[in-house]
């Protein structure tokens, strides 16, 4: 037992060797433009994209030894494939190629015809197509969901699980560390402060004369917190960036998580919000590596499973580190300082003045520790952040500090004051506005919002000017008015606690009121409810023509949702609008499988045709949603899988052909006729990558053509040269509404 013991792990050994000796999928050279894992919209990345350098049709090869398992061809995704089983087990993916090997590419021909459908999948026996290593087995091109061309290329275990290439076979040379960027830290529950704040604080590092990462300041964090890392990797000589390999979280040495990107499982390709912060996505379209688990944000196949990354300081200092690796080994450090105590308050006294500068004492408030450090920030009447003013001096007193500034930067400005203690404690801001005058209850608008959390909701009310009385907010039910207490965290800014989602669960308005002579009361009507995971929910827009109908599945976690009407002009390009617009929110909480929306549309639109229900993405670009038309109850009823802006809006307008080859009227040698081609665009519902939707005619024969995507182009490649003479193509697209156009092209071969 114990000989075959040893014969195994040899045999485990020389299988792992043979499965490291792999070629490169091509001699075109080893510039990537992706890597594995990186995050896309609603995927990773399962593969390495190697670039080609926008150049079709340079050949692929085999990495080893192996047969052609399957091709699939598709207008979407991978486009063009290939699958080669290796002898170690292993399954090479060659996506988006222009042809075949000559042999492959007649098989797949013949089967297109018989099928007739360019879209086809084919699979293979062991004997019917062996390769060598370094045969050539097709070559790139740009099919299929491709922006530019390339060759994707995916290794994946025996059990179709994706692979980490440049860790299982195919390294790249690269020198140079991963680059550190930002720095998040998010609160995770009730009465968490991030220097003496409620909200998710953002800080950009700086890095040594060593090349250590460093945050700019200690921070003070109470409560349970969550990091985000914006992070990528780089290579010497290529502009890209890269995803990272590995990170590490720790604290006092002590490691609290850990991301590593070795393998990918196909069915948790669409989780990739579970370890991307999708908040800074949705918001501000940048990547953050989250490196905690939560109920938002279970651990997957990437993660520790044993290690949720969540924080929570005892009082005192603590030595933050996290090491960011990349697939080669090269690794880059990030150091930091958090430190944990209840913030403080403090206020700045103007003891001095004259026409030139001012003077103020910043001393602490309710407590004899004095005040070591000061920043001083201007905020213009409207709110904007003027500048950070710079004293002209600084005097150290026995409780505080003296603070000498111009005047001039204070000038109908409103100061704003942060101070750190002996004891490293943030302060709570301090305004002082004794140089603007201060508008009343009707003099300013007043305008709530709601944003959430990982853990709960907050509500902010903002000025457009400055006033110096302070805003009561209520949350309104059938029983009674509940009060919420508002901080001013800026000069027109004022922001309530965390509040648990439950607190938004039964009301009907929002109130805000101002107590001036006379009193000013504002109503908001709050159009929405919680979720709760495992049961459904309904809501209901004030109008009562939206609805969303939340699944048990819909969200991770207990989930305040509700519906705003967007009362400001969208600009929608070659459409008709049937609806309102709705915006349904929370925008930046992920949605975990999915919700359904509902737009009731007026009676006088019964005999329209062609609308469906949009949505607007981050572009401020209406998408078409598929929709169910429910003509007895006047509905549109769309799946979402993000919480978006929508309507019902209705596309009349055709797709338009900008460029044919040949073009009408055209005299070509039988020589430069080898593909024709077609490009269309469609500026509102888009055309669907559907055989349905499109077709090609030659000569009055229906022909089994190629589309791409993203480039809205179909194009048939000839397998015989045409005979000289006149002859017609036509090109036909329909979108997604409904609208068709049809193209016809006469041209001659002489």
């Amino acid at each position: 037992m114990k000989l075959q013991h040893y014969i195994g792990i040899i045999a485990l050994l020389s299988s792992s060797l043979v499965a490291q000796n792999y070629s490169w999928p091509t001699d075109n050279g080893k510039r990537l433009s992706s890597n594995f894992g990186e995050f896309r919209h609603d995927h990773f990345h399962m593969g390495l994209d190697i670039s080609t350098y926008g150049v079709t049709g340079k050949p692929v090869r085999a990495v080893t030894d192996g047969y052609v398992y399957k091709i699939s061809t598709s207008f979407n995704g991978y486009g063009k494939a290939l699958y080669l089983r290796l002898t170690d087990g292993r399954t090479a993916v060659y996506g988006h190629l222009q042809q075949l090997s000559p042999l492959l590419e007649e098989v797949l021909k013949n089967q297109q015809q018989k099928n007739n459908s360019y879209n086809v999948q084919l699979q293979f026996q062991p004997v019917e197509f062996p390769v060598r290593r370094n045969a050539i087995i097709g070559y790139s091109g740009n099919t299929g969901g491709s922006m530019a061309a390339h060759i994707h290329f995916e290794l994946r275990d025996s059990n179709d699980v994706t692979l980490n290439p440049q860790r299982n076979g195919f390294p790249l040379v690269d020198k140079l560390s991963p680059v550190i960027e930002a720095l998040e830290i998010t609160p995770l529950e009730r009465g968490t402060l991030i220097n003496a704040s409620p909200l998710p604080r953002t800080f950009p590092t700086f890095r040594n004369i060593s090349g250590v990462y460093h945050l700019p300041d200690t921070i003070n964090c109470i409560g349970a917190i969550g990091l985000s890392l914006k992070t990528h990797d780089r290579i010497q000589g290529i502009r890209f960036k890269y995803n990272v390999y590995q990170i590490r979280l720790l604290l006092d040495g002590s490691v609290l998580f850990q991301i590593q990107y070795d393998s990918l499982f196909y069915d948790q390709e669409g989780l990739v919000k579970n370890t991307e912060n999708h908040r800074r996505q949705r918001l501000f379209g940048e990547d953050y590596h989250l490196l905690f688990t939560s109920p938002e944000n279970p651990p997957i196949s990437v993660h520790s499973q044993n290690l949720t990354g969540r924080i929570k300081l005892t009082p005192g200092h603590h030595e933050l580190q996290i090491e960011v690796s990349d697939a080669a080994g090269n690794k880059s450090l990030l150091k930091g300082t958090l430190f944990s105590l209840p913030p403080v308050r403090l206020k700045a006294r103007l003891v001095d003045q004259n026409e030139s500068y001012l003077v103020f004492n910043v001393e602490p408030e309710g407590t004899l520790i004095p005040i070591t450090s000061a920043t001083c920030y201007s905020f213009t009447p409207f709110g904007y952040a003027d500048q950070q003013v710079q004293p002209l001096k600084i005097k150290k007193l026995t409780r505080g500090l003296e603070l000498t500034i111009a005047r001039k930067a204070a000038n109908n400005r409103i100061l704003q004051f942060f101070g750190n203690n002996k004891m490293g404690a943030a302060s709570y801001p301090f305004h002082w506005d004794k140089l603007v005058v201060g508008k009343d209850a009707y003099q300013t608008n007043f305008e709530l919002e709601i944003s959430q959390v990982n853990s709960g909701i907050f509500l902010q009310v903002n000025t457009s000017e400055y006033t110096r009385l302070q805003p009561q907010v209520a949350l309104r039910s059938p029983l009674n008015d509940r009060p919420v207490p508002m901080t001013r965290v800026q000069p027109n800014v004022f922001l309530s606690e965390m509040l648990a989602p439950m607190t938004l669960s039964a009301i009907s308005d929002i109130i805000i009121q101002i107590d001036d002579i006379p009193p000013r009361e504002i109503r908001i009507p709050y159009q929405g409810g919680v979720a709760l995971p495992g049961k459904s929910t309904a809501i209901i827009a004030d109008d009562r023509k939206c609805s969303l109908q939340l699944l048990p599945t819909s969200f991770y976690d207990t989930t305040a949702v509700w519906i705003e009407t967007v009362t400001e002009p969208i600009p929608i390009p070659e459409g008709v609008r049937l609806s309102q617009i709705y915006r349904l929110l929370p925008f930046d909480i992920p949605i975990r499988d999915s919700i359904r929306v509902a737009i009731r549309y007026d009676d006088k639109y019964q005999n329209f045709d062609r609308f469906a229900l949009y949505f607007l993405n981050s572009k401020n670009e209406w998408k078409f949603l598929p929709t169910r038309h429910n003509p007895q109850r006047q509905t549109m009823v769309a799946k979402l899988t993000a919480m978006e802006a929508v309507a019902i809006l209705q596309d009349t307008t055709p797709p338009v052909v900008i460029s044919t080859f040949p073009a009408q009227g055209g005299h070509y040698h039988y020589q430069d006729l080898e593909t024709l081609k077609a490009e269309f665009v469609d500026q509102l519902s888009g055309i669907e990558a559907s055989e349905a939707n499109l077709f090609l005619m030659l000569d009055g024969e229906l022909q089994i053509f190629a589309y791409q995507p993203l480039l809205k182009e179909m194009s048939y490649t000839l397998d015989v040269p045409l005979n000289p003479g006149p002859h017609e193509i036509i090109f036909s697209v329909t979108d997604r509404a409904g609208n068709n156009t049809v193209k016809k092209i006469d041209f001659t071969v002489n």
